[in-house]
């Protein structure tokens, strides 16, 4: 079962800069359960990855699944 159909609204989703991503600079990963479900789309990261550069852990919650 792929990780993404085990996933529930309300679930709490880890927003990660990965600065070290050798495709973008500023590329942003969000996991659930310490597994990658997708990437912030590259056209609007790089302001979430300057907010994340402060180190807070940041999380998201999901509120719809299709």
């Amino acid at each position: 079962m792929d990780v993404r159909e085990r996933i529930n609204v309300g679930d709490e989703l880890d927003v990660v800069r990965e600065p070290e991503n050798p495709h973008d600079l500023y590329a942003v990963a969000l996991r659930w359960r310490g597994k990658h479900i997708v990437y912030a789309p590259r056209d609007e990261n790089r302001h979430l990855s300057r907010m994340l550069r402060s180190d807070v852990p940041s999380l998201a919650t999901v509120t719809r699944s299709d």
